[in-house]
């Protein structure tokens, strides 16, 4: 299955049939993404659907945690990663790829100070490293880019925090970041402040983005396309447009029942009966989703839906996803 891109340009990154693991129990995949140059693609789910780990695998720091990838494929501009060793990974960081961790202060050595985790990771001569992260903190609109550098990160507020991790992600001039929750416990007029810096540092560097957040409304204002997440499965893909106006799977269908802002107006709000499968039961050779799911029925319990192809442009993987469209 193609993903097709907003632009329609080459893909910065491509990901094919990948499957990865955390311990021997929990299994993820498989998964099929693109993200291409100026675009930004979402995904959405609830806290445990894998998110985050998916965006560890997608930058080489998976091993860090213990997990490993199995199968499939990632390419950036073409070229194969999924195989590489710790080095090469770590290379493309430093090249290609940017990354901002779900918790900014858990991406941040609270024992030192901002300047000089900047620094370290830049290039150059002395001089030079300090030059150009004063005008990455400049980029990131820091009021007093100086102070910044001098303070240390529990200095700083939320938002503060999130401006320095996107300057660290933007410190190798990538030409894609993945980004965990940027949002997360902030606010919201510094929410808005944080995404209105995201688009515009993206527009301004023409990159493609990976931006994963279990809030619907942030999907719907930043991506272009959206991915929804659930059980380490991809379970419904498209533009963001068409996903989030008319879902075609029903997992998709109650988050949005369930936002306040989201759901239709009339429309009573709703909430998903149950809890999510432990990750250990994920792969048991059916619907990961069928427990909670309204349509299920004996075909669910017995075959997992493939992602498949429902309208132009958009795919889920449900056995009756026509059945939701015409609900």
């Amino acid at each position: 299955m193609t993903l097709h891109t907003a632009s329609g340009a080459q893909p910065t990154l491509r990901v094919r049939d990948l499957e990865f693991s955390l311990g021997d129990n929990v299994r993820l995949g498989p998964i099929n993404l693109e993200a291409a140059p100026g675009t930004t693609l979402g995904v959405v789910g609830e806290t445990g659907s894998g998110k985050s780990l998916l965006c560890r695998a997608l930058v080489g720091m998976l091993s860090l945690t213990g997990g490993t990838i199995d199968a499939g494929s990632i390419k950036f501009q073409g070229e194969e990663y999924a195989r590489a060793d710790r080095r090469r990974w770590a290379h493309l960081r430093q090249r290609r790829v940017g990354y901002m961790p779900q918790a900014s202060m858990a991406g941040l050595n609270p024992v030192r100070k901002v300047g000089g985790q900047l620094t370290e990771i830049l290039a150059g001569s002395r001089a030079a490293k300090v030059e150009k992260a004063r005008l990455l903190m400049q980029q990131v609109q820091m009021r007093d880019p100086d102070q910044v550098l001098r303070s240390y990160p529990h200095e700083l507020s939320g938002g503060m925090r999130q401006r320095v991790m996107l300057a660290f992600a933007l410190a190798s001039d990538p030409a894609i970041v993945v980004a965990d929750e940027p949002t997360t416990a902030l606010d919201a007029t510094v929410q808005n402040e944080v995404l209105r810096l995201i688009q515009q540092v993206q527009k301004e560097r023409d990159m493609a983005m990976v931006l994963v957040s279990h809030d619907m409304r942030v999907i719907r204002r930043v991506c272009d396309q959206v991915a929804v997440m659930y059980g380490g499965r991809i379970v419904e893909m498209g533009p963001t447009t068409t996903v989030l106006s008319t879902p075609s799977h029903p997992y998709t269908k109650a988050l949005l029942q369930a936002d306040p802002m989201l759901a239709q107006r009339k429309t009573m709000l709703g909430a998903i009966g149950g809890a999510p499968r432990p990750p250990a039961e994920w792969r048991d050779g059916g619907c990961v989703f069928r427990e909670r799911c309204p349509l299920a029925t004996e075909l669910c319990a017995s075959q997992v839906p493939e992602l498949r192809t429902v309208r132009e442009g958009a795919t889920a993987a449900c056995h009756y996803a026509e059945e939701v469209l015409a609900a």
